[in-house]
């Protein structure tokens, strides 16, 4: 595995886990309607592709999902 994909083995879960974090709190709080914008094109990706999602963090991407 080549530099780049040891990075992504921890940036992707650990975006999806911030990600889930603060829809959260917004949702908790009240801020609704609610805009998101992120930096990272497979984190959107995971999130917006229709299938299950098989991937180590794909928890992470249902629980998005369902919110």
């Amino acid at each position: 595995m080549d530099r780049r994909g040891l990075v992504l083995c921890f940036v992707i879960p650990m975006e999806l886990y911030t990600l889930k974090n603060g829809l959260l709190f917004a949702l908790d709080a009240g801020f609704v309607p609610l805009f998101v914008e992120t930096d990272c094109l497979n984190v959107v990706q995971l999130i917006n592709n229709e299938e299950v999602c098989l991937a180590p963090e794909g928890s992470l991407v249902e629980g998005i999902r369902t919110l």
